[in-house]
C-alpha cells in the first residue's frame, strides 16, 4: 500500500506513525485534551452526537477545561461553548478519577445528569447550548432513597439506556443496595419507577463500585438488549421482554471448575471480555495456552444452556436460511396470529387462518377446546397484514379453513361446518353443520384439507382417523374408512376418494391429486375411487403411488441443533413429520420451480423441495441438483414448526409456522419426559412467512369482489394457480351466470391452456356447458384440456354421436393422462363401440398397471363387446398376460358363464396340425386357478 501511494503520489503523501496520529487527534479533535490523563485515568472527554446531525461532537469536562465543541460539516469548523459541569471527580492519590455525570436522550434532546451528595443537577442541550432543567429530576426518589451517580468516590451503577428503542432513555440504578428502573413519562414530564429492575444478584457494579460483570447484549437477536451477567462465582442470562415485563431469567447458575460461561469480570476487574460475531470472547493469561488464545461462547450456545428458547418474530426471521437467490418475508405474527396450522385466501383480500390453540391436549391439558378461526387484513396495502379479526373461537382442534361464499368452511372433527357473519361485527353468528361423524383420534390425525378441485368438488384429507359420516342435508351415511373424501357443501353430496392423506391433500394445475403422511413426503393417487367402484369384481392395485425416488423416511439436512427424540431414535435427520404438501403453481420464482413440490417437516424445522416429473400415468420426484445436501428452507430455530406451504396469489410460497417448542403429540412422549416439558410452550406465538425471489416484484392480487364479469374471467389467464382457483370457486359458489358468455369465448380462444381448462370446468360447475364447448375442448392443443373435456363429455356422450366419435379418435392420443381419462369415461358411454375402444386400449397399455386398471374398471357394462373385440384383435395370438389374468379373475367373480365360455373357447382352441402354445397352457392355468 505504501509503495503504491509513493509511486502514484510521490512526496505529496506523508505517512504518520500512530503516535503522530494520536497527537493530531488530541490537538485538532479534542482541543488539546486527550481521552486519558497523564496517569492513564479518565480525563472527562467524550465524543457524542449532541445535535443529531450524524456527526460526532466533543465534550470536555475535567478540572482544567469545561468546553462543548460542535462540528459544522458545511464550514468544516468547530463551534465552541461552555460545558456546565465536570464529568469526572477530582483525581485520587493514585490518579484515578470516577465518573460523576451521565448522558442520555429524552424528548429528542441530549440530557446530562450530575448526581452526587454535593451536587444534584440536570441539563438539556438545545442544539447550541446547555440549558439547566431541574424538571428532568422530577419523580426521582429523595431522602435516603436518593439516586447518585457517584457517592463517596464509589460508582453507584447509574446508567441511562433506551431499553425498548422508543427514543427515550430509561434510567437504571444497579448496585448491591439499590436496584431500580425508571421510565420517562412524556405526558407527565417526570420519571416513573417500573415494577421490575435488573435481576437480583445481577448488578452493574459491586459494593466497591467496581465492574460486577453485567453487560447489555442482544443475545436472542430480537433487536433488544438482554442482560448477561458473569463473574468469578456465578453467571446468568436474562432476556428483555418489554417495558411492561422487564427481563425474564433464562438461567442462573453457580460457577464450578468447568464454568459454562466465561467470566466477564473477576474480582471487580474486566476479565478481558468483549463481544463480536455473536460470541462472548475472553482473552487473558488463562487463555494463553488455548489453540486460538481465546475462550468463547456463542450466543446460540448461551441460549441453549436452558434449551432452545423462543425468538421474537424478527429474530426468528433472521434464523431462517433459504436457497440463494431467494429471501423470506414475514407477513404476519403474534399477536395478529397464533398457532396457525392452515390458511386460505378470500376473494376480498382476507387471509383466513385456522389456529389450533388447544394443541395438544386442550388449554387445561384435559381437553378444553380453544381452537380459533380468524381473518387477517392488509389495511394500508403494504403487503403485510396489520388487522386481525377473531371470527370463531372455542373450537375443538380445528385443522382447516376455506373461504366460502360470505364466510368460511371449517374442518374440526367430528364435523365440517359453514360459518358466516350476518350482522357485520366480524364474528360468526351463523353456524351450519354440513357433515358429521369424523373420527376424533390423535389431534395430528383428524380430517383436514379443503382444496378446490377442477371438477367443482371440495376435497378433504382423511387425517387417518376415518369415521362413520352423515351428510346433514341429505341424511346420507358413509363409512369413511381409509380413503379421502370430496364434498359439495351446497347440496350435501359426499363421495369417497382414493387416499389416504394425513395432513394436506393437494393437486397440481391439471387435476392430479397428491397427499402424504408423516413418513412419506408425497403420494400420487393414480386411480380415482369413484370410477373403480363401478366394477366391484375388479381387483385394483393400491392407488397410492410413492412419488419420491427416495420414498419413506429419506435423509434430510436440518440446520437446527438436534434435540432429544422421544421415539424413532434411528430417524434423526430423516423425514418423520411430512405434512402440508404444496405444488408450486406459478412461474414467478422461475421456470425451474414450476410444478415443484414443497413438503413441510416441522420436527426438523425445514421445508423440503423436490422436482416432480411425469412418469407414464403417474409421477416421480427427486432433490434438485443444487440441494443434494441442503434444504430449500430451513431454520436454526428449533421452535420453527412449518405445518403448511401453499402457492400464494402473489406468486410467493407461503408457509404457516405454528411456532411451538414441542410439536410431537404426547401419545408418543414417555410420561417421565412429559413431566419435564411444557407441552404448550409457544401457545401465544405463530408466524406466516412467504418465500420471494430476489429482485422480483410480487404479483398484484386482484380483489375479486370488485371486478366486472369480463375482468373476473380474464383473471383465469393468470399464470398463478391460486388466483385461477379463487376465480373458479367464486363464480361457481355464487352461481354467477352472467359470466357464461365470457367463459364460452375463453374455452375457444383463451391464450393459456390453464385458462381454457378453468373456463371449461367453470361452465361445467355452473351447469351451463354444452356439447359444443366439449367438442371444442376435445380438440384442444393441450392434453390437460383434452383430458378434462373427456371427463365432462360423459354428460353428453350418450346423446352426442360427435362426442362418441371424438372419444374413438382419442384412442390414439399419445398423452398418458388423456388415455387414462378416456379409459374411465368409455365406461360411461352406453355403446358397444366403447367396449371395442377399451379392447384397443388394453392391447396398448397392458404393462401400465394403473391404465390397465382404469380400462378394466369400465368393462362392467361392456364385457361382451370388450371380450369379443379383444379376441378379434388378437386373432389367435397370445392375449396380454396381465390384462388377461385380471379379466379372468373379474369374470369368475361375476359368475359370468357366457363370457367364461367365450374365453375358454379362445384359449382352448387348437390350430389343426399344431400343438397347443405355451401361452394357452398358462391361460388355462389362470382360468382353472380362478375357478378354484
Amino acid at each position: 500500500l505504501i509503495d503504491h501511494a509513493t509511486v502514484k503520489h510521490g512526496t505529496a503523501v506523508q505517512f504518520l506513525s500512530f503516535r503522530e496520529v494520536l497527537d493530531r487527534m488530541n490537538q485538532h479533535l479534542l482541543a488539546g485534551q486527550p481521552l486519558r490523563n497523564q496517569q492513564g485515568a479518565d480525563n472527562g472527554v467524550r465524543l457524542l452526537d449532541l445535535n443529531g446531525d450524524g456527526f460526532m461532537d466533543v465534550v470536555i469536562g475535567n478540572q482544567s477545561v469545561q468546553k462543548t465543541r460542535i462540528w459544522n460539516p458545511d464550514q468544516q469548523s468547530w463551534s465552541e461553548s461552555a460545558f456546565p459541569t465536570q464529568l469526572v471527580s477530582k483525581p485520587a492519590a493514585d490518579g484515578h478519577q470516577s465518573i460523576r455525570s451521565r448522558f442520555g436522550i429524552l424528548n429528542d434532546q441530549v440530557v446530562l445528569f450530575t448526581l452526587t451528595p454535593d451536587e444534584s443537577s440536570s441539563w438539556r442541550f438545545d442544539g447550541k447550548n446547555w440549558i439547566e432543567d431541574k424538571k428532568l429530576l422530577s419523580g426521582l426518589p429523595a431522602g435516603e432513597e436518593s439516586l447518585f451517580i457517584l457517592k463517596a468516590g464509589i460508582d453507584q451503577g447509574f446508567r441511562l439506556r433506551d431499553l425498548n428503542h422508543d427514543g427515550q432513555c430509561e434510567l437504571i440504578v444497579s448496585n448491591p443496595g439499590q436496584q431500580a428502573v425508571f421510565k420517562w413519562s412524556v405526558e407527565d414530564s417526570r420519571w416513573q419507577q417500573l415494577p421490575w429492575s435488573l435481576p437480583e444478584e445481577a448488578f452493574l457494579v459491586d459494593a466497591k463500585g467496581r465492574d460486577a460483570g453485567l453487560r447489555f447484549v442482544d443475545i436472542n437477536e430480537d433487536g433488544f438488549e438482554d442482560a448477561l451477567f458473569s463473574n468469578e462465582s456465578r453467571y446468568s442470562l436474562h432476556l428483555f421482554k418489554s417495558l411492561e415485563e422487564g427481563w425474564k431469567q433464562l438461567f442462573d447458575k453457580q460457577r464450578n471448575a468447568a464454568g459454562e460461561v466465561p467470566a466477564i469480570s473477576r474480582n471487580g476487574t474486566n476479565n478481558g471480555a468483549w463481544f463480536h460475531s455473536k460470541h462472548l470472547w475472553v482473552q487473558n493469561e488463562d487463555t494463553a495456552k488455548l489453540k486460538h488464545l481465546v475462550a468463547g461462547k456463542s450466543f446460540e450456545e448461551l441460549m441453549e444452556l436452558q434449551g432452545p428458547q423462543p425468538k421474537s418474530p424478527s429474530a426468528a426471521l433472521k434464523s431462517i436460511q433459504v436457497k440463494p437467490g431467494f429471501h423470506v418475508e414475514l407477513v404476519a405474527a403474534e399477536p395478529l396470529v397464533q398457532d396457525p396450522v392452515a390458511f386460505d385466501w378470500g376473494p376480498d383480500g382476507k387471509l383466513w387462518v385456522t389456529e389450533m390453540a388447544d394443541y395438544p391436549l386442550g388449554v387445561d391439558e384435559s381437553g378444553k377446546f380453544a381452537g380459533r378461526v380468524r381473518y387477517l387484513e392488509d389495511t394500508d396495502g403494504d403487503g403485510k397484514y396489520d388487522k386481525s379479526t377473531l371470527f370463531l373461537e372455542g373450537l375443538g382442534y380445528p385443522t382447516g379453513v376455506m373461504s366460502w361464499r360470505k364466510g368460511a368452511i371449517v374442518t374440526t372433527a367430528p364435523e365440517v361446518f359453514y360459518a358466516e357473519d350476518t350482522d357485520g361485527d366480524g364474528k360468526a353468528d351463523l353456524r351450519e353443520s354440513l357433515y358429521t361423524g369424523f373420527g376424533e383420534g390423535n389431534q395430528q390425525h383428524r380430517v383436514n384439507g379443503l382444496r378446490w378441485g377442477l371438477d367443482n368438488w371440495i376435497y378433504l384429507a382423511n387425517g387417518d382417523s376415518g369415521g362413520d359420516l352423515l351428510s346433514v342435508k341429505t341424511g346420507e351415511k358413509l363409512t369413511f374408512g381409509r380413503r379421502d373424501l370430496r364434498i359439495r357443501p351446497d347440496s350435501g353430496l359426499m363421495d369417497p376418494q382414493s387416499g389416504q392423506t394425513q395432513f394436506g391433500r393437494e393437486r397440481d394445475d391439471w387435476g392430479n391429486w397428491f397427499g402424504s403422511n408423516n413418513s412419506n413426503p408425497a403420494f400420487h393417487y393414480a386411480l380415482a375411487d369413484h370410477y373403480l367402484r363401478r366394477n366391484q369384481s375388479l381387483i385394483a392395485p393400491d392407488a397410492k403411488v410413492q412419488v419420491s425416488i427416495r420414498p419413506g423416511a429419506a435423509t434430510i439436512f436440518p440446520v437446527s441443533k438436534t434435540q432429544v427424540r422421544f421415539n424413532d431414535f434411528n430417524k434423526v435427520n430423516r423425514i418423520t413429520s411430512a405434512c402440508g404438501l404444496c405444488f408450486y403453481r406459478d412461474e414467478l420464482l422461475g421456470s425451474d420451480f414450476v410444478g415443484n413440490s414443497f413438503i413441510c417437516e416441522p420436527v426438523h424445522n425445514l421445508v423440503h423441495r423436490e422436482i416432480v416429473a411425469p412418469k407414464g400415468t403417474t409421477f416421480s420426484s427427486q432433490r434438485a441438483e443444487s440441494e443434494q445436501d441442503s434444504e430449500f428452507m430451513a431454520s436454526t430455530d428449533n421452535w420453527f414448526r412449518p405445518t403448511m406451504a401453499r402457492t400464494g396469489p402473489d406468486g410467493a410460497i407461503w408457509v404457516a409456522d405454528m411456532y411451538r417448542h414441542v410439536i410431537e403429540h404426547p401419545q408418543w412422549i414417555p410420561q417421565e419426559m412429559q413431566e419435564k416439558l411444557d407441552l404448550r410452550a409457544g401457545k401465544e406465538q405463530g408466524r406466516i412467512y412467504r418465500i420471494v425471489k430476489d429482485e422480483t416484484p410480487l404479483r398484484s392480487v386482484p380483489r375479486l369482489d370488485q371486478l366486472s364479469d369480463s375482468e373476473l374471467v380474464q383473471v383465469l389467464e393468470s399464470p398463478n394457480g391460486t388466483q385461477r382457483d379463487m376465480v373458479h370457486q367464486w363464480i361457481v359458489s355464487r352461481k354467477q351466470l352472467s359470466t357464461v358468455p365470457e367463459l364460452k369465448r375463453m374455452v375457444a380462444t383463451g391464450k393459456a391452456a390453464t385458462a381454457r381448462l378453468h373456463a371449461l370446468c367453470v361452465l361445467d360447475g355452473l351447469g351451463e356447458i354444452t356439447a359444443a364447448e366439449v367438442m371444442t375442448a376435445l380438440s384442444d392443443s393441450h392434453p390437460g384440456v383434452r383430458r378434462h373435456a373427456i371427463r365432462i363429455g360423459e354428460n353428453f356422450v350418450n346423446e352426442s354421436p360427435e362426442i362418441g366419435s371424438k372419444y374413438l379418435n382419442l384412442v390414439n392420443d399419445t398423452d398418458p393422462q388423456v388415455q387414462m381419462q378416456l379409459a374411465y369415461s368409455l365406461g360411461e358411454w352406453n355403446s358397444p363401440k366403447a367396449g371395442v375402444a377399451l379392447a384397443q386400449l388394453v392391447l396398448k397399455h397392458d404393462q401400465d398397471v394403473y391404465l390397465r386398471t382404469a380400462i378394466l374398471s369400465s368393462t362392467g357394462s361392456h364385457l361382451d363387446s370388450f371380450t369379443t373385440a379383444l379376441f378379434q384383435e388378437l386373432k389367435g395370438k397370445q392375449p396380454p398376460a396381465e390384462s388377461f389374468n385380471a379379466l379372468v379373475a373379474m369374470v369368475v367373480a361375476d359368475k359370468d358363464q357366457a363370457t367364461l365360455k367365450q374365453i375358454y373357447q379362445v384359449v382352448g382352441k387348437q390350430t389343426v396340425g399344431k400343438p397347443y402354445e405355451s401361452w394357452q397352457f398358462r391361460a388355462i392355468a389362470t382360468l382353472l386357478q380362478s375357478l378354484g
